[in-house]
């Protein structure tokens, strides 16, 4: 994507985000609002979900076929 319209488009989630009544509506329906991350903090994320669920993956023998 172009720096121009990553940056138009990064500004434009930004302010939305910052919008006290879009954030409550996008919660109020389940959707969990985050703040914008740096690649570390992203990552860390990631690695700790990825922690957090394996446990539960493997007692539950769950895998990623699905017929």
């Amino acid at each position: 994507m172009p720096d121009g319209t990553s940056s138009k488009s990064t500004a434009n989630i930004d302010r939305a985000l910052n919008d006290h009544a879009f954030r409550a509506s996008l919660e109020k329906i389940g959707f969990p609002v985050f703040r914008r991350r740096s690649a570390a903090a992203i990552a860390q994320f990631i690695d700790a979900d990825r922690a957090r669920w394996s446990g539960v993956i493997k007692t539950q023998n769950i895998t990623g076929l699905i017929r």
